[in-house]
């Protein structure tokens, strides 16, 4: 009986928020893409949400903001400001695509700018890249993937997690995908160290050598996720968050199956 019961619980959460993109009938999500010498950006923007113009307004002008404030932070004080007297993102799709359009040209001159003035023999870039995890008229979820190279040994790789209610244009945290009585955190913190474990073992079989420590999670309702269309949830910390900046975004993906009980419907 128990099992019908899980089984019932993940079919209405898959038809309520996580549907697959076939299912997602009247959105559309599509890609602006903009090129301008060392910084490249591709970002999506939807229409068709189940909140209609207003909510498609006010999700797109996140998903834009997204990686605006990343461009914006490389630029110096005084280059910023100049910019920004000159340039306003106003309230429109079409004024947020012009913005960014015009904010990649001008990060791009400035990057170029100073990695010729400081003469590194590797060139400096930016490139920013999403990935759709899931979509539906109600539910939104993907990934801006950030690359940053600025001189020094590596480059920086930034994941930012975007979940929305389509609905409302609201953001979504982790803890509010949870019953409010439910200890999903425990449970999925058990989860997560089960992972690290295996991992662990199976690094240290590959390799001969002890793995590089991570840090034991405990969650907190606050981290950034996704939930993708096979119903898999999906926690990530960047590089230096739980373990050392080479092992790069560790990656934990969890399936729906073992905390169906605590999902809020």
């Amino acid at each position: 009986m128990k099992h019908v019961w899980q089984k019932a619980i993940l079919l209405a959460l898959t038809v309520l928020c996580f549907a697959v993109p076939a299912w997602a009938a009247g959105l559309t999500v599509k890609s602006s893409s903009v090129k301008e010498d060392v910084v490249n950006v591709a970002v999506p923007y939807i229409a068709g949400s189940r909140g209609g113009e207003k909510t498609d307004l006010a999700v797109n002008r996140e998903l834009f903001a997204t990686v605006d404030r990343q461009l914006e932070a490389l630029l110096k004080p005084e280059d910023l400001a100049a910019f920004r007297a000159s340039h306003t993102q106003g309230d429109s799709l079409s004024s947020l695509l012009a913005y960014q359009k015009a904010l990649v040209q001008f990060t791009s001159e400035q990057v170029a700018r100073a990695n010729s003035e400081v003469k590194t023999a590797a060139s400096w870039y930016v490139r920013s890249e999403y990935e759709i995890k899931s979509a539906s008229p109600r539910y939104l979820s993907y990934i801006q993937k950030t690359t940053t190279y600025l001189g020094g040994a590596h480059d920086n790789v930034v994941w930012t997690a975007g979940n929305y209610d389509l609905a409302t244009g609201k953001a979504v945290t982790l803890a509010e995908l949870f019953v409010p009585d439910g200890n999903y955190q425990n449970r999925l913190s058990t989860l997560i160290s089960w992972q690290q474990a295996g991992l662990t073992r199976l690094k240290a079989y590959r390799t001969g050598r002890t793995p590089a420590p991570v840090r034991a999670v405990s969650v907190t309702g606050t981290e950034q996720f996704f939930v993708d269309k096979e119903r898999n949830l999906g926690i990530f910390y960047n590089p230096g968050e739980i373990a050392p900046m080479s092992e790069g975004v560790v990656l934990y993906n969890l399936s729906l199956n073992d905390f169906a009980d605590l999902i809020r419907l």
